[in-house]
This record gives structure tokens, C-alpha cells and sequence, in this order.
């Protein structure tokens, strides 16, 4: 029983420092408070153990109780972490146990290919990168196409068979090679898509601002692509200088405002969200009140209205503006899924819940990028995603 009470006591003080992580990477704190929380939460996980080891050998025995009663941090942090392990255990079982495929996903494919074994050559360039790539089963030079089918209810029928190419979190910083991410052009356009829509985390470092007219540039689509940036790219210190770039390769950027998109007589308004590391979307106007909806007519039904969001976390704020459709990034799926109990960490207030997939939320439906890299190039049961939209109506 002993060592039950110690694995429920070990779940809990995992999981409230994993909730610790999620909440500070969900926030718009400065990066180097944001790293620096890593590397204190680091810290007390690995002395918290530490810590547990020398009572079991002072006390001399593996029993939960007696280590409680030891003394009064023990007395006040262990059962702390019996309830938090309970609570965090018990979540899980009810999470699994409610889980449904929202019935609006009518079919999801996947195809995965390993982009270093077709390129013959290495894609990690670093001591660090080079050391991840080491690790067996990492997936961080894979490409998993998504294919997925969505039901929308009144779709507007010039609108049938919309599709749509989501891509999410490039993090250009140098540790990949720039071939694997022509790679993921080169999988998007195979595509043949109707739109391109990138929601963020495009830039890490201004030594890849290079980059930006092969990655972006090169990519394309029937009506144009369309992007948001995320929390990474405040590393580019000269905003308007990155927007000018992307602006300049073809991308069009939406934060803050309403493009509108005509396809035989339907309107399909999109617009971004780049809160709370941008302030662009705060105040947008409804499409219906704005000048692109009063000009468009946008109180009709022919109205297909899109989000590009950075963070899931803005679907209250997309639920109120009555999206058909939210797409977001930045948690990477968690980066790392464990077998059966899947991801641990994700940089978001929900945790783990919104880490990658799709949800229905009120009529809306929202759909969350694994992403295609990270800072960090190690990718466990959690491949980089690349993925195709297609929409149909309610017949």
C-alpha cells in the first residue's frame, strides 16, 4: 500500500509542477522569466527527489506515513501532493472515459514520412540538435500529413469542398536544415489547396529572416495564404520588419483585421488572433460591424467566418465573435506523448486539454496543430503535422 501512496504522491508533485510550467508558458512574460521558471521547476523536481531519497535512508524506511510525520514540510507539502495526485489521476480516467471524436470530423487520415531517410543526409545542425536526433524513436525530421474531413453547419454550397492547409509553429531557428522545411512547402502545395493558413511561431532567429522567400514564399494556394504570428516571433526585436518580410513573400497578415475572401457569390471572412503577445486583436469589430462586412453585405448567411489564433486559449474570445472555424498552434501537441497517458506539459491555462486535435466548442469548431517544430528538435509520439481541411456542408 506504501508504495501506492508514493506513486499517487509522485503523480501529484509531477503534476503541479507541470501545471506550473503550463501556466507561466501561457502568459505574455518576457522569455527569459519564462525560462528561467523552466529551470526552477526543473530544479525542484529533481531536489524534491532528491530530497525524498535522503528521508527514506535517514528513516530508514520505505512507509508513506512515518516520512509525513517526519517533520513539517513533510507534513505539509506530502499530502499536498497525495490529494493533487488523486485529483490529477482521477481527471484522467474521466478525461479518456468522456472522449469522443467530435461527430462534426467526418474522416481523419494520416500518412507519415521520414524527410532524413528521403534526403539522405542529416537535418540537425548544433551539438544540442545533433544529441536529440540521437534519441531513439525522435520524430522531429518527420512529416505526418492530416487529412481531415469537417461537417460545418450552413456551409454556403459554392463553399463545398473547401480546402484548407493548416500549418502551425515552423520555428525557424537553425537547428533544422532549411530542406526539411521546403519539405513541408513542398507537402502543402501537393495539396492543391483553396487557402494556406499559418497560425504563428514562424520565426525564432533573425539569422533565418533569409529563409523567408523559400520556406513562405514558395508556398501556394488558389486564394492566397494567409498567417498570424506567435510568442517566438517577438524574438525578431523589429516587428514591423518581420511583417514587412512575410508581407513581401506573399503572405498576407490578419491580426487585427478582416480579409475577405469572394468564391462564387460566398464570402469566407478570416481574421487573427495574436493575444496576449500582440495587442492587434483587441477591439476587432465584428465582421458584420466592420467596413469589409457592412461593404460585403456580412449579416447574410454566405458567410464562412475563420480564425487564426496563436494559443487555443483565445476560444472564449473566438466563441463571442461566432466563428464557424478556429484554427490555433503553439502547444506542439506536448511535444512528448507518453504511451497511453499522452502528453504531460503543454504552454497553455487548459493544460493538456486543448494540446492538438479537434473540439467542438458551443457551434464552433476549433481545430489545434501538433505544429512542425519547436525550439527544442525532439518530437516523441507526437510527429510534426501538416494538415489538409476539407469542408462540407450539413447534406
Amino acid at each position: 500500500m506504501d508504495l501506492a501512496w508514493w506513486f499517487v504522491a509522485g503523480v501529484g508533485h509531477l503534476g503541479i509542477c507541470a501545471v506550473a510550467f503550463n501556466q507561466a508558458h501561457a502568459t505574455s512574460f518576457p522569455r527569459r522569466w519564462r525560462k528561467m521558471s523552466e529551470k526552477i521547476l526543473g530544479g525542484i523536481t529533481l531536489i524534491f527527489g532528491i530530497y525524498l531519497i535522503w528521508q527514506l535512508i535517514a528513516l530508514a524506511t520505505l512507509r508513506f506515513w512515518p516520512v509525513v510525520q517526519n517533520n513539517i514540510a513533510n507534513r505539509i507539502y506530502l499530502p499536498l501532493c497525495l490529494v493533487s495526485g488523486l485529483y490529477f489521476i482521477v481527471r484522467w480516467f474521466y478525461r479518456k472515459w468522456r472522449y469522443r471524436r467530435p461527430a462534426q470530423v467526418i474522416s481523419r487520415t494520416v500518412s507519415k514520412r521520414d524527410i532524413q531517410k528521403e534526403l539522405g543526409k542529416s537535418l540537425y545542425h548544433g551539438a544540442t540538435a545533433r544529441l536529440f536526433n540521437a534519441i531513439p524513436g525522435n520524430e522531429a525530421h518527420m512529416i505526418a500529413s492530416e487529412q481531415l474531413t469537417f461537417r460545418v453547419a450552413d456551409l454556403p454550397k459554392s463553399l463545398e469542398g473547401l480546402k484548407i492547409c493548416h500549418l502551425s509553429d515552423y520555428h525557424l531557428t537553425g537547428q533544422l536544415d532549411r530542406s526539411y522545411f521546403e519539405q513541408i512547402t513542398n507537402t502543402a502545395n501537393e495539396f492543391n489547396p483553396d487557402l494556406i493558413l499559418i497560425t504563428g511561431d514562424l520565426i525564432d532567429e533573425a539569422d533565418c529572416l533569409d529563409w523567408i522567400d523559400e520556406v513562405y514564399g514558395s508556398l501556394s494556394a488558389r486564394h492566397g495564404v494567409f498567417y498570424v504570428l506567435g510568442n517566438h516571433d517577438r524574438r525578431i526585436k523589429n516587428e514591423a520588419l518581420l511583417r514587412e518580410r512575410l508581407d513581401a513573400s506573399g503572405l498576407v497578415g490578419v491580426a487585427g483585421n478582416w480579409h475577405t475572401v469572394q468564391i462564387d457569390g460566398a464570402t469566407i471572412a478570416i481574421t487573427g488572433n495574436e493575444l496576449p503577445w500582440y495587442p492587434h486583436a483587441a477591439g476587432l469589430k465584428r465582421f458584420e460591424e466592420s467596413s469589409a462586412g457592412v461593404a460585403g453585405n456580412g449579416a447574410n448567411n454566405d458567410v464562412l467566418k475563420i480564425l487564426l489564433s496563436h494559443s487555443p486559449d483565445q476560444f472564449n474570445w473566438a466563441r463571442d465573435y461566432q466563428f464557424d472555424l478556429m484554427l490555433a498552434g503553439h502547444t506542439h501537441g506536448g511535444q512528448i506523448q507518453l504511451p497511453i497517458i499522452g502528453p504531460i506539459v503543454a504552454p497553455s491555462k487548459f493544460g493538456i486539454l486543448y494540446a492538438s486535435g479537434t473540439f467542438v466548442i458551443d457551434k464552433m469548431l476549433m481545430h489545434v496543430s501538433r505544429g512542425i517544430s519547436g525550439d527544442k528538435c525532439i518530437r516523441i509520439n507526437c510527429p510534426p503535422e501538416v494538415g489538409l481541411i476539407t469542408l462540407t456542408g450539413d447534406s
